[in-house]
């Protein structure tokens, strides 16, 4: 509970930095703020429901074949992912970042496939 907790109030912080970062001006945002978002948003989100290690494992299993059980984790790690970074990007949309978003909800899907791919072997 305690992680998810942390997860969550990273994922804002991230948000409030990005904002604060860029002096409240929204059309700044669409450069680097607006990646960051993106990308540091759902992985905080990730690690507020699983660990680290997790999350490293679901990298490997989506380019080697894991254990069964890992693989199952794994493909909910990648679904996750894949939700959270379109989340990001329709939130991000207030900050002008839902490019980024969709491209790393695909990266997530494409991810959880070559996982489920992998352990249908």
């Amino acid at each position: 509970m305690t992680r998810f907790f942390v997860g969550v109030a990273l994922a804002l912080a991230a948000l409030l930095g990005a904002y604060l970062l860029e002096g409240g001006f929204p059309l700044a945002l669409l450069g680097l703020t607006a990646f960051l978002i993106t990308f540091f948003v759902p992985l905080f989100g990730v690690l507020a429901v699983w660990s680290f290690r997790a999350w490293r494992k679901a990298w490997g299993d989506a380019f080697s074949p894991g254990p069964a059980d890992q693989a199952r984790t794994s493909v909910a790690i990648w679904r996750f992912s894949e939700f959270a970074c379109y989340l990001a990007g329709v939130l991000g949309s207030l900050l002008v970042a839902p490019i980024y978003g969709v491209l790393f909800g695909y990266v997530c899907r494409i991810l959880k496939a070559r996982v489920e791919a992998l352990t249908v072997r």
